[in-house]
């Protein structure tokens, strides 16, 4: 019967029913965005929950005693301590606008004493 019927497609106009039909297709379009959403958002949480679980599960029964390298560990506990220590700036540093290296190094030779180590029988 109604095959028969050609589609009547004209625009009717707004009737007093307009404003209410217009609010009830935006609140379908908001209610279906924000199961949209809600499923995109449980969807990414179970599964990255679910991931986090396994991984939990995972280390838990690799828990062990582990052998600690006890010199590499003293080695490690000097080091820190050298890189916690202030650098301290030597007072005798060369004077970058003049040229006086030489004198530098005649400072520093006629400063320093050498001991002689006496050889044992």
């Amino acid at each position: 019967m109604f095959l028969n019927k050609p589609l009547n497609l004209k625009l009717r106009p707004p009737g007093k029913y307009a404003g209410w039909r217009l609010l009830s297709i935006l609140l379908m379009g908001v209610l279906l965005l924000a199961s949209l959403f809600t499923y995109y958002f449980i969807y990414n949480n179970i599964y990255t929950t679910l991931a986090d679980a396994n991984a939990v599960i995972a280390l838990n029964s690799q828990i062990g005693g582990e052998t600690v390298d006890q010199g590499a560990y003293e080695k490690s506990l000097v080091l820190l301590a050298t890189k916690e220590t202030p650098y301290i700036i030597p007072t005798t540093t060369r004077d970058i606008f003049r040229n006086n290296i030489i004198e530098m190094y005649e400072t520093k030779a006629s400063t320093t004493t050498t001991t002689t180590v006496p050889a044992t029988p």
